[in-house]
């Protein structure tokens, strides 16, 4: 008897010091079932079935030299288009991180991209309501985030690995700004700014409209704060340190999706925001699918909250009636009225009782789908729940009987195992594929079906087609692609490639008669040619022609021995976003000095 209690003293006694890494031992272990249909070697079905090939040409444009590959070759119907100009890359740079540390494979790593993200979920979640909260609560909110249905449908149904990501980033970032209000000084600053930026690289349709939820939520932390002034401008210095940090991708993205197609297919068409308005009976059941989003009330994937989860946000409201009238408006009743309205109003704005606001608020549209919101839904209700259970909690404790202590530990184990055993069965894929890296980027992989599922980053000026379903399609068939970079349309040369990387094509011309030369590759405002006549041994300029059905490069050349080399360059536009994302690493390396040397000069006075 001796032997046991001193044991369980002894074990007490290790968690209590190492706390950290208890909390993060029981954070990997409940994300293990979310993952488990991953952990082997199998890639997986999905509706967005494009990221080994666009980590695939991350990687090529990295290792050609451009630590941030724009423009990319082989998309686009093997014409290329600038990527990476538009979509967020911060995934694929973590499935490169992975690819290079462990030598893995493709398929692999974003894998690893995806078990990554369920956990940083949990921990995000779990440290955000710490800060309010006891651990067992924090648990109970971190288990309903990591298990919500739209965290299994992003991953497993939609395979919207950007927007599954930002669900991890999100509760950083409340976490973020919540300490700068709580202790506003330039780390937690620091802290802010980073999260802020690794967002906007992760998902900028997401990032936009949680602008409003953060400002709401910064106005609520004002009123807590007991430095008010100090604390907005220590927000303000973070939001402006992460929008700097991010200029490369976002101002260029902003601006120059006019010269795409993006506006005219998405918010055009089948991803037009009115057709995909959720009916409010889904939230409480749709059946699981992994079919299309369609407009009326019979999608092929499910919106539903979740029963287990409803009856907990019922069982929140309860519980904080009885906690308000002991403890009135205190921090937490606040707290939890927050997020919980935040959770009624964006489930309203899937709905098209909402349509008002989608009309007078334009920038919503880019969002795509309504229902996209689900992604702050998710975060919201997880909050709400756990301060429900916590609310329990509290009134359970306070009864001073003999298990009031371990009765709230029951009921947070048994909740946990409930939801892990009602939910884990939507998190596994519709079948898995035995596929190899380069099965997967295959030409015909990349010019062809991937090309065909996602085109809206083709410049404008491409010729376009309706569909039989009414919908734009670019005027392309697999027998049109042309699998050379070149091609001489009129007249004889004889053509000698010396470069062929994305944003660099050099090539050496022969020609006894003057002849037409063709860069297969679409044209987009940074791409430049020039000529060096290797007998006056000049450079010159050149004009190209794009006025043609596919956008593409043309040179009149007249006879002679030349060089041709096309660039794609940045221009004054994404250089001046270089520079200010320069300049705000270099803010934010500054910072972080001084904050070291503060720490340093602080410990060193307190010795003294």
């Amino acid at each position: 008897m001796h032997y046991m209690l001193t044991t369980k003293y002894n074990l007490i006694k290790v968690v209590k010091e190492h706390k950290f890494f208890f909390e993060i031992l029981c954070l990997l272990i409940i994300s293990i079932p979310a993952v488990f249909s991953l952990l082997n070697p199998y890639y997986f079905s999905m509706h967005d079935d494009q990221h080994i090939v666009r980590l695939f040409l991350l990687e090529r444009g990295v290792r050609q030299g451009d630590w941030f590959p724009r423009w990319v070759d082989g998309l686009g119907f093997g014409y290329g288009y600038p990527l990476f100009n538009f979509y967020p890359p911060l995934i694929y740079y973590i499935g490169f991180i992975f690819r290079l540390i462990f030598g893995i494979s493709l398929v692999s790593s974003m894998k690893s991209v995806i078990i990554l993200g369920f956990f940083l979920a949990s921990l995000g979640m779990y440290y955000f309501m710490r800060q309010f909260v006891s651990r067992t609560a924090s648990f109970i909110s971190a288990i309903v985030y990591t298990y919500y249905s739209y965290h299994a449908i992003t991953a497993y149904v939609r395979g919207a690995f950007a927007e599954f990501f930002s669900l991890s980033i999100l509760p950083f970032v409340f976490l973020t700004l919540y300490l700068v209000f709580k202790k506003p000084s330039i780390r937690n600053s620091l802290w802010f700014g980073l999260a802020i930026a690794l967002l906007i690289l992760t998902h900028p349709l997401i990032a936009l409209p949680s602008i409003p939820f953060l400002c709401i939520f910064g106005i609520l932390m004002i009123t807590f704060s007991s430095e008010k002034i100090k604390s907005i401008l220590y927000a303000k210095v973070g939001a402006l340190l992460g929008l700097m940090l991010s200029a490369f991708f976002w101002i260029p993205s902003f601006i120059e999706r006019q010269y795409t197609l993006v506006d005219k297919v998405f918010l055009g068409e089948l991803s037009s925001y009115f057709l995909h308005f959720v009916c409010p009976q889904q939230f409480w059941y749709s059946p699981w699918g992994f079919g299309a989003s369609i407009k009326g009330c019979y999608d092929g994937i499910s919106f539903q909250i979740g029963k287990i989860f409803i009856f907990a946000i019922i069982l929140s409201l309860i519980t904080a009636v009885v906690y308000f009238k002991k403890n009135r408006l205190n921090t937490n009743v606040r707290m939890y009225l927050f997020f919980l309205v935040m959770s009624f109003f964006t489930y309203f704005l899937m709905t098209d009782g909402s349509v008002f606001v989608w009309n007078i608020f334009t920038y919503l549209r880019y969002l795509q789908f309504p229902w996209r919101l689900l992604t702050f839904a998710s975060f919201f209700v997880s909050i709400s729940i756990g301060f429900g259970f916590y609310f329990l909690n509290d009134f359970i404790s306070k009864l001073e009987f003999k298990y009031s202590k371990i009765i709230p530990i029951i009921i947070c184990i048994c909740y946990i195992s409930g939801v892990i055993i009602v939910q884990q069965k939507y998190f596994y894929p519709q079948n898995v594929r035995n596929v190899s890296d380069t099965e997967l980027t295959s030409r015909y992989e990349i010019a062809w079906r991937v090309s065909r599922s996602s085109f809206e980053f083709v410049p404008k000026g491409v010729k376009t087609i309706k569909s039989d379903l009414g919908t734009t399609i670019l005027d392309i068939s697999p027998e049109t692609i042309q699998k050379s970079p070149y091609s001489i349309t009129w007249g004889r040369a004889d053509v000698h490639i010396i470069q062929d990387d994305f944003n660099k094509k050099i090539f050496d011309l022969k020609s006894n008669e003057e002849s037409q030369f063709q860069l297969n590759t679409f044209f987009f405002p940074g791409w430049e040619v020039d000529i060096y006549n290797k007998e006056s041994k000049q450079f010159s300029e050149i004009p190209m022609n794009v006025f043609n059905d596919l956008h593409l490069m043309q040179i009149h050349l007249p006879r002679g021995d030349f060089q041709l080399r096309f660039e794609f360059k940045n221009g004054k536009l994404r250089s001046y976003s270089n520079f200010i994302s320069i300049l705000g690493v270099i803010l934010y390396l500054i910072l972080i000095l001084v904050v070291f040397l503060s720490q340093v000069a602080g410990k060193y006075i307190h010795k003294k």
